[in-house]
């Protein structure tokens, strides 16, 4: 399975600290530890947009006709990978003013999710191969 973006993708989009603290589970991880969790939410990231693709007109994996990942997709798998990391540490932020919980990142899911789906539906075209 090809994967779509790399750590250093998800550390300019998120910041390398806050990576390494959302791949952190406890205080015993090692950093083979760190690694494996960010390589699984790069892996899962990379498997949610071909099982989108895959309804759609491009061949999966997703690459451009010099066998390179689309810029667009890069970003993608990287937000996905973020909060999968993000929504793994199981910690939720509270509104002050409502109690209520609240996603911090919830517009960057919104905006992946619409992307994805524009790509399945061939609103957004991609320089990739058919």
């Amino acid at each position: 399975m090809s994967t779509y973006c790399d750590r250093d993708d998800l550390n300019n989009l998120f910041g390398t600290a806050v990576v390494t603290d959302w791949a952190t589970l406890t205080s015993d991880d090692e950093a083979a530890d760190i690694t494996a969790r960010v390589n699984a939410a790069i892996a899962w990231a990379s498997a949610e947009i071909d099982d989108f693709a895959r309804r759609g007109e491009y061949t999966v994996p997703l690459a451009t006709s010099g066998g390179s990942t689309p810029t667009t997709i890069t970003h993608l798998a990287a937000v996905l990978a973020g909060l999968w990391l993000y929504e793994a540490t199981g910690a939720l932020e509270f509104n002050a003013n409502t109690g209520r919980p609240n996603h911090r990142y919830a517009y960057r899911r919104v905006w992946a999710l619409r992307m994805l789906k524009e790509i399945r539906e061939g609103e957004r075209k991609l320089d990739a191969v058919i």
